[in-house]
């Protein structure tokens, strides 16, 4: 038994001829539904885990350089003789970083400019993550032995 139904879209006639109870979608049609959404939900969790991966990385850089800085000031003022090769840690609050400096002298043929006498030190530090190794920061200065005048 055949159940005509008519319906108006935009001032047109339609009349379906499928039989009462026969209404819905194919089973090809579902799947190629089903295809579709998991191609999307794959596509947006690989950019979600791209965009966290990239926050964490900006983190570190950011706390990386901030701490770079306060070592390599700390190192910077301290006395000339003293400055040498060290590593450690943060404290409580930056458990998960660590750092590293080496320290040498820099000769007359390094730096160019003439005489035996030696008063200049590249400071090399090196801040690190300890939950990523491959993360790490790296920052250079050169540091001056204080020269007294001759009177």
């Amino acid at each position: 038994m055949l159940i005509r139904q008519e319906r108006s879209f935009f001032n047109k006639r339609c009349v379906s001829k499928r039989p009462a109870g026969q209404g819905g979608f194919s089973l090809l049609e579902l799947l190629v539904a089903m295809a579709i959404i998991a191609i999307s939900l794959t596509t947006l969790f690989a950019r979600q885990s791209g965009s966290l991966n990239l926050a964490g990385d900006s983190r570190f850089a950011m706390q990386a350089s901030f701490l770079a800085q306060e070592k390599l000031a700390e190192l910077t003022l301290s006395d000339y003789q003293l400055a040498q090769s060290d590593s450690g840690d943060f404290g409580k609050e930056y458990t998960d970083l660590s750092w590293s400096s080496v320290v040498q002298e820099l000769s007359a043929k390094e730096t160019g400019i003439p005489g035996d006498e030696k008063f200049l030190k590249l400071i090399e530090l090196t801040v690190r993550s300890k939950e990523n190794p491959t993360q790490e920061y790296k920052v250079r200065n050169i540091i001056v032995k204080e020269i007294k005048a001759v009177q």
